[in-house]
């Protein structure tokens, strides 16, 4: 697989700032026993790609994660983040979907930008998701992420 990311004595760099490319791109890959995941982020300037990997980085199931603009609850005066999942490409699974809206929430948390979410993986377990959510934030924990959302926790 081909790094998405380039060091420098300065520091981190995306790849596309060397090409001067509009896209930004950084990448990880990450270990959960001995299962072993990539994760690749390349943020445009309306949305995300996100592709996440256990099969040796192959594309797997395509899904469109969008944050929708919650209505209030009239009787508690709260709202909620709604996500609305879609499967793109690939199959369509209970399981399948229930993964890209739990990582579609995490991805959530720091930026506002719907989301192309790659997935690929053997299983996605509570563990699994939970891991890979974990793994997500040094991603955006970067310089020039996309905006966080104001409604952050």
């Amino acid at each position: 697989m081909a790094s998405c990311v380039v060091l420098t004595r300065q520091g981190f760099r995306s790849m596309s700032e060397s090409l001067g490319s509009p896209v930004m791109q950084r990448s990880t890959s990450c270990s959960l026993g001995s299962r072993k995941f990539q994760l690749c982020l390349n943020v445009y300037s309306n949305r995300l790609f996100v592709s996440i990997s256990e099969l040796g980085g192959d594309l797997g199931t395509l899904f469109s994660v969008r944050k929708d603009s919650p209505l209030p609850d009239p009787v508690f005066g709260t709202t909620e983040e709604i996500y609305t999942v879609k499967t793109l490409f690939g199959a369509e699974s209970i399981e399948l979907l229930l993964a890209a809206r739990v990582l579609g929430q995490a991805i959530g948390q720091f930026t506002d930008n719907p989301q192309i979410l790659s997935l690929a993986l053997v299983s996605s377990s509570k563990q699994t998701l939970t891991f890979l959510s974990e793994q997500l934030q040094p991603l955006f924990n970067q310089e020039n992420c996309p905006p966080a959302s104001s409604s952050q926790n």
